[in-house]
């Protein structure tokens, strides 16, 4: 099996969208994954694109500590080691609960995941929305790492 292959069909969450509805669940709305379910362009041109390093984290809880692992090695990689921006492609394969870190807020509102996870927003209520799929900022490789907003 050559890398190419493994990488897409471990990662089929990172090809996911964020449009509203049905269409939004990772892996579509089969419970085997179809090949017709990943969006395998959309796929290749985040990650099938030359780099130096490759990366796959796996996921099958959700324990949102494995987002600041991938941080810490962009960082690492970029800052500590020198590489490019753009030399480098991870992608996080999430399976079962850890799932939930690429599912839109629709699905996050229809599901009530804040209340299964028990996550609360500033007043107390359950969260409706998935605030680990949004980005607060664009990015820009040229941020300073120390900057927590960067």
């Amino acid at each position: 099996m050559n890398r190419r292959v493994f990488l897409a069909g471990s990662a089929t969450i990172a090809a996911a969208t964020n449009a509203a509805g049905a269409a939004t669940i990772p892996g579509g709305e089969h419970f085997v994954v179809r090949r017709a379910d990943f969006d395998e362009t959309s796929f290749a041109a985040t990650l099938g694109r030359p780099a130096q390093v490759r990366q796959v984290y796996e996921a099958v809880a959700f324990q949102p500590g494995v987002l600041g692992s991938i941080k810490n090695s962009l960082n690492g990689l970029q800052f500590g080691f020198g590489y490019p921006a753009g030399s480098f492609a991870i992608a996080l394969a999430g399976h079962g609960p850890s799932s939930a870190y690429s599912f839109s807020d629709y699905l996050w509102k229809k599901y009530r995941i804040g209340d299964f996870f028990k996550l609360k927003d500033a007043a107390g209520m359950p969260v409706t929305s998935n605030a680990f799929l949004k980005s607060g900022v664009p990015f820009d490789p040229s941020v300073d790492p120390d900057d927590e907003k960067g």
